[in-house]
């Protein structure tokens, strides 16, 4: 990845730039992020491995065929979901900015409680795709276990290729979806449109070897970057620290 202009950089000197981005995953987190790149004319592919959005939120009665998960081809069930299951903060903060988890009270089939279930949660996933026509970029029944970029070349940005096995190679960049939050994917977009300014690979770098020597001058192994538990006051993990480090990792090979 070549270097980036200056994070002092007026935005306003920078030329939109749109890309080809997918998105992994179509639950809470990946349909937002997917409104967001759209928004900044990105095209947009939702890569999902069930077949129908919500992610975790989709409630299933399968179980795995082998609890201890010892053998390597069991069957594998993601969702944790459990019959009964209420979510545990109220609904007002359970929705995006403009389209608010409101209750419907006039619809038998809904659930109007301040904690509502699980399958709430799902209406109103399946509603916020809807209303922003999301819908139309999710290829569903894809499971991707790798992908890379492959940023030395010069190509359209479509999709290389997917093969038999779920890997696929994108030619600009891709998004892995985490528990993120509006506000990030509505950064990373204007990232990768260019209107928001970057360090230099070498500043984010330096950026990243600072946080490494901070965890060997405290003691705490290095496997522990992904503890967010243990950091989550750290500014070396805020949202924004978070996201430069994913835009240096793009140019290596993510496993999904």
């Amino acid at each position: 990845m070549a270097d980036g202009p200056s994070a002092h950089s007026a935005t306003n000197t920078m030329h939109p730039l749109y890309r080809h981005v997918a998105v992994i995953g179509a639950g809470a987190s990946g349909l937002v992020a997917a409104r967001a790149l759209r928004h900044e004319d990105h095209s947009v592919v939702v890569f999902e491995r069930g077949d129908q959005m919500g992610a975790t939120w989709v409630y299933t009665t399968e179980v795995e065929s082998d609890p201890i998960g010892l053998h390597p081809n069991r069957t594998i069930v993601h969702s944790s979901m459990y019959q009964s299951l209420r979510t545990n903060p109220p609904r007002e903060i359970m929705g995006f900015r403009d389209y608010p988890s409101a209750a419907k009270e006039q619809d038998e089939e809904r659930d109007p409680r301040r904690f509502p279930g699980h399958r709430e949660v799902l209406k109103y996933l399946n509603d916020f795709a809807g209303e922003f026509k999301i819908c139309e970029m999710v290829r569903f029944n894809l499971r991707l276990r790798w992908c890379s970029w492959v940023w030395w070349r010069v190509a359209s940005g479509e999709i290389k290729s997917v093969h038999e096995d779920g890997s696929a190679v994108f030619t600009d960049g891709s998004i892995v979806c985490f528990p993120s939050f509006e506000l990030q994917s509505k950064w990373i977009a204007g990232v990768l449109s260019n209107q928001i300014a970057l360090p230099s690979k070498v500043e984010m770098m330096e950026d990243v070897k600072a946080f490494y020597s901070s965890l060997e001058a405290s003691g705490k192994p290095k496997r522990h970057i992904h503890d967010i538990f243990d950091y989550r006051a750290s500014s070396a993990l805020s949202p924004i620290n978070i996201m430069m480090n994913m835009l240096i990792g793009l140019q290596h090979n993510v496993g999904v």
